[in-house]
């Protein structure tokens, strides 16, 4: 059983710029070949600035080669600073160097601007965000559309036919009611009722679940964590109330992740990410933190697309992946179908109890 701090923790520490590899000429009086390629991937990280740490985490796990990788295969990084500028820049020094699919951006606002400057390359952004779809980008993140879908679809396989939803009035919590709402008809779920967590308190929120001052519905839906939603899933738990979750609702303190024991939640599977931390501790130490795994399967992606000779958008499109995230097959508006884990919160770790898929 992976500790669930362990697994979905999402800080950690510094470490050294990646460089590309050189390629040995061949001998003068061979016969001509074509070019080796010098850099496969530019990875677009903010190297610099507030999220440096996390970009740090991510550069580490993209560049955990297989021993045997050839040189073609160097992943090359570059600093976005954080900023669309910065990021356009980005693309276009990776473009130059020599790279044959763009790795990142990490933040929303940047996916756009390297996608234009890209100049038809395959763009693989670590971004969750459901407004980049039709961007001309590829999203790898996890979204709420995969975490919730894939949650209700196996909610209902256990016989929870209502669920309320309680959210924060943000991004992430829009877009997971949204992605409820859109996934419940095909799951054969009702949504009601759906509580904007405002300031109310956890007995408010509470309160507030009850249909008409009556019965709780057979599940909740808590998408993000935090103290007050802590509070809350103790007291659902009291009244014997099934409670649903995502990655972030458990991403939280120790004392708060607790509170969500025996909660249902779509997330990555514990044996497969299991051998990546294994791994990245090996060269790099301390943990990854489960973004970092996105950098890991990004690189995976690129390289299998070399070795197949399919280093293209349409490659990317016919091929599907087994990685640390899940199974992965994008479509062409950029979204992409995943194969996630199904686990159950149990005190100091998460428990394997089934398997689903949602994009």
């Amino acid at each position: 059983m992976m500790n669930r701090r362990h697994v979905l923790r999402l800080a950690g520490s510094g470490l050294m710029l990646t460089t590309a590899y050189a390629v040995p000429l061949g001998h003068a009086l061979a016969a001509p070949k074509p070019k080796p390629r010098k850099v496969l991937a530019g990875l677009l990280l903010p190297l610099s600035g507030p999220n440096a740490s996390l970009a740090r985490l991510i550069e580490r796990a993209a560049t955990l080669a297989p021993p045997d990788a050839p040189k073609a295969e160097a992943i090359l990084s570059f600093d976005t600073g954080g900023t669309p500028e910065g990021a356009a820049a980005a693309a276009a020094a990776a473009i130059k160097a020599g790279a044959g699919i763009i790795l990142g951006p990490l933040n929303a606002a940047e996916v756009r601007p390297v996608v234009a400057a890209a100049g038809g390359l395959p763009v693989l952004s670590f971004s969750n965000d459901p407004a980049l779809l039709d961007s001309g980008a590829f999203m790898l993140g996890v979204t709420p559309s995969q975490s919730v879908g894939a949650i209700l679809t196996y909610a209902r396989g256990r016989g929870v036919r209502t669920t309320g939803v309680v959210v924060e009035d943000d991004g992430w919590g829009r877009a997971a009611l949204a992605a409820a709402q859109r996934a419940a008809p095909g799951a054969g779920v009702t949504i009601a009722p759906v509580v904007n967590a405002a300031t109310l308190d956890a007995q408010a929120l509470l309160a507030a679940l009850r249909r008409d001052g009556g019965d709780l519905p057979d599940a909740v839906l808590i998408p993000a964590g935090g103290a007050r939603m802590a509070a809350l899933a103790k007291l659902l738990r009291a009244t014997g109330t099934q409670i649903l979750a995502t990655m972030q609702t458990v991403a939280g303190s120790a004392a708060e992740n607790d509170a969500f024991d025996g909660a249902w939640l779509a997330g990555f599977d514990p044996d497969a990410y299991g051998d990546f931390v294994r791994s990245y501790q090996a060269k790099h130490g301390g943990e990854p933190g489960a973004i970092a795994a996105l950098g890991y399967d990004a690189a995976m992606i690129a390289r299998t697309l070399l070795r197949g000779g399919a280093l293209s958008r349409a490659g990317l499109l016919a091929a599907s992946f087994k990685g640390v995230s899940g199974d992965l097959q994008f479509r062409s508006d950029g979204s992409c179908l995943r194969g996630m884990a199904i686990l159950q919160a149990d005190a100091g770790g998460n428990r394997l109890i089934g398997h689903g898929s949602a994009g």
